[in-house]
């Protein structure tokens, strides 16, 4: 029988009885990575399932990659912080330094996480169904959650966010105030220089 009719029959069988579409309904691509045959021998697609792991493989060197680097990235800011005196440089450092971290746990949840569990589970003969759609979903939300952690953790950031929000107007008042009054010195100063020369 051919590889395509096979996958087709499969997935139609799985698809109408976990989300009850049609396969005819949906545009889809996946690996066929092994068959089970009725007398219980199992045939594995080599190109498939050699595709799956690469890309699996791609996602585990991304993770322990994220690991070095991350502890290395740390040793090295003890060490340099271990020579600076300014209290408010510390501080800044420790805030990029923690949003750095969670900023490195978005993906790790957000990506990882669900599409290993989504390999695994291809790997292992389970359907998930419905279920998969998480790792879309997540995968979506990713762009619009990455930078959360750097605007709430760094104080300054999360000062003027906050301060935007309590009243919009009067961040936009002190901004248009402030560049008036940087006009306004850099003229007198202009004014001062001419009338010294």
């Amino acid at each position: 029988m051919n590889i395509l009719k096979i996958i087709c029959v499969c997935f139609r069988d799985a698809v109408s009885s976990s989300i009850g579409f049609t396969a005819d309904e949906l545009v889809y691509i996946g690996p066929y990575l092994y068959t089970i045959e009725d007398d219980g021998s199992v045939t594995v697609h080599l190109g498939d399932t050699l595709g799956s792991m690469s890309l699996s493989m791609g996602v585990t060197s991304s993770i322990f990659m994220i690991l070095y680097f991350g502890m290395k990235c740390y040793r090295k800011l003890n060490n340099m912080m271990s020579h600076v005196e300014s209290q408010k440089i510390r501080k800044l450092q420790h805030q990029l330094f923690v949003a750095l971290v969670i900023q490195t746990l978005v993906p790790i949840f957000l990506i990882h996480i669900p599409s290993t569990i989504v390999f695994m589970a291809a790997f292992m003969n389970i359907s998930l169904g419905s279920l998969t759609g998480v790792m879309c979903v997540t995968v979506a939300l990713f762009p619009a959650i990455d930078p959360l952690p750097t605007m709430f953790i760094i104080e300054e950031y999360r000062k003027t966010i906050f301060a935007f929000l309590k009243s919009p107007r009067k961040c936009f008042r002190r901004e248009i105030s402030s560049k008036t009054s940087i006009a306004t010195s850099s003229i007198t100063l202009k004014q001062v220089i001419t009338v010294t020369v």
